[in-house]
């Protein structure tokens, strides 16, 4: 079964401008049974505790999985007519790719670059979409909206994250800028 595009929606922002709470109200308000799809990993002190209140503050039926890397597997293993997917957030899962393939490095190395898993893992991503099934939500920073990247990695995710950023909105119904809390249409059709 085709997935509907009506159903899939992509929120963008700032760091802290509202984007996971006002996935979490278009979630609830879907009647459906919500899957939160993580992909934060190698969380700092500050974003574990973000994590974890994000957490206690969601319903407790909800469904939470850890995807840093497999979102495609994810999203393939839990999309449903009666489901709602937020995939929290696409920043930190590109960044997770970039890492995965460059294990020997660091984020200031100068010899950062994309290698197989990032391609395999895009790929397979944009493949699952047109079967989703229910309800999808993309979350993701929108790049610009921060400091000027000045690392080979930071130029890297921040450029890669722009251009998944717009292939993504070319296949939702539904595209948001939050900004201070405040959704503004990009995109509805």
């Amino acid at each position: 079964m085709l997935g509907d595009s009506n159903n899939i929606t992509l929120l963008l922002g700032g760091v802290r401008s509202g984007k996971s709470d006002y996935a979490e109200n278009i979630a609830a308000r879907s009647g459906l049974s919500v899957t939160y799809l993580a992909t934060a990993k190698d969380l700092d002190a500050e974003l574990n505790e973000r994590v974890t209140h994000h957490q206690n503050s969601r319903p407790a039926h909800w469904k939470c999985i850890d995807v840093p890397v497999h979102l495609a597997d994810a999203i393939r293993a839990n999309s449903r007519p009666d489901c709602c997917l937020i995939v929290d957030c696409l920043f930190m899962w590109i960044r997770n790719l970039i890492m995965e393939d460059n294990k020997f490095c660091t984020e200031n190395s100068s010899s950062i670059k994309l290698g197989k898993t990032f391609e395999y893992e895009i790929k397979q991503l944009f493949d699952v979409i047109p079967d989703v099934q229910g309800k999808l939500i993309f979350i993701s920073n929108e790049v610009g909206m921060g400091s000027i990247p000045t690392t080979t990695f930071s130029k890297l995710l921040t450029n890669e994250l722009g251009h998944i950023n717009q292939q993504i909105a070319k296949v939702c119904s539904h595209v948001y800028l939050l900004v201070a809390g405040l959704p503004i249409t990009v995109k509805s059709r």
